[in-house]
């Protein structure tokens, strides 16, 4: 595959994802899945999610990330800093989810970036 080509994240796929949130206890951030009326507050594009559950996965604590971010400038932070984190730690990883690109799909609350970066942190971490 090709870095700039796009895995598009079936329905299954991202059934898969959810069943695997649920099972890591992060199912809470499911039952508000995209409710949230801005970025800032929804722990899918602010950078909270990915941050708490990538630490869970390499049991380390992640520093200097903003809990309640109330600003884009702050949960971009976040964002870039944990999709920077996953770069450092995850050499298999495919970098064009970890991109500047990416960063601001997240924000955007593209479901397809974030399901894709959510699939490819469950297929690492059996």
């Amino acid at each position: 595959m090709r870095a700039h080509e796009h895995i598009r994240v079936s329905e299954e796929m991202e059934a898969e994802v959810r069943g695997w949130l649920f099972n890591m206890k992060f199912g809470h951030y499911l039952s508000k899945e995209f409710e949230h009326r801005d970025i800032c507050s929804d722990p899918f594009s602010n950078g909270i999610l990915l941050t708490e559950l990538f630490g869970m996965l390499e049991v380390l604590t992640i520093y200097k990330i903003n809990k309640a971010p109330k600003t884009i400038a702050e949960s971009r932070s976040n964002v870039a800093k944990i999709l920077s984190l996953i770069k450092q730690k995850r050499k298999d990883f495919p970098c064009r989810l970890l991109d500047t690109a990416s960063v601001e799909s997240v924000l955007k609350r593209d479901k397809q970036t974030i399901y894709s970066i959510l699939y490819q942190l469950k297929l690492a971490y059996p």
